[in-house]
């Protein structure tokens, strides 16, 4: 969409075709036709240190979770090759 904007096109040497006219383009300053949109972010320190320390008791609790997985896993692993046996 930018390149429509531009006001440096020519018609080409191809019908339909068009070219740019390098003088023109370099001539002026370019400017962005992006919409950009800039906000100022406010920190609360006290609520990211909380966020942090949740975030380190959730790992801790899935850390215990994942012990007791593996642990469970081996005794099912220990039943199945009993089983196997008979």
């Amino acid at each position: 969409m930018e390149r429509l904007a531009l006001e440096c096109w020519n018609d080409g040497p191809v019908k339909g075709g068009y070219e740019i006219d390098h003088e023109a383009l370099t001539s002026k300053p370019y400017v962005s036709l992006r919409k950009i949109k800039r906000w100022t972010e406010e920190i609360d320190r006290k609520q990211e240190r909380e966020a942090e320390r949740e975030a380190g008791r959730e790992a801790k609790r899935n850390k215990g979770v994942a012990v007791g997985r593996s642990k469970l896993d081996d005794f099912l692993k220990e039943v199945d090759d009993l089983n196997d046996g008979d």
